[in-house]
């Protein structure tokens, strides 16, 4: 379904997570991107091979979570509009994350998955897993 329409968003399971108070950026990033190291799901990837669907599984992805501030001439609404876009089944991982600064006390994180890889309870387990590594490791320093 996806190949007959490359620009669809109807499998896509975008969300924002405010984050209100004190946050070290770097953490949260580190943390993302350890989940998506630690789990092969994120590195999976889908190709049509003799007409049949394959998935593969890389040893590793890099994943590029950006961080910037909300520009005054921006909302919340229109850069998250831009942030969820299609995704390449082809192109690990088949999940994004943003991270963007409102205010000193209060960020936005922009996360956006593939149904392949994702649905409403995953996305529950990616959250606790995420606030636990980021207050762990907080903890810790």
């Amino acid at each position: 379904m996806e190949q007959l329409d490359a620009k669809t968003l109807v499998h896509n399971i975008p969300g924002q997570v405010e984050l209100h108070g004190e946050l070290d950026p770097h953490r949260l990033i580190s943390a993302v991107r350890h989940i998506v190291s630690r789990h092969q799901v994120f590195r999976t990837t889908f190709d049509i091979h003799d007409q049949k669907i394959v998935q593969r599984i890389s040893e590793t992805v890099e994943l590029g979570v950006p961080y910037a501030e909300l520009q005054p001439s921006e909302t919340v609404e229109d850069r998250f509009g831009h942030f969820v876009k299609p995704f390449d089944l082809a192109k690990a991982p088949l999940f994004r994350a943003e991270l963007v600064k409102i205010t000193e006390s209060s960020h936005v994180l922009f996360i956006d998955m593939h149904h392949l890889i994702s649905d409403g309870y995953s996305m529950s387990v990616f959250m606790k897993e995420l606030v636990g590594l980021y207050e762990a490791k907080y903890c810790r320093n």
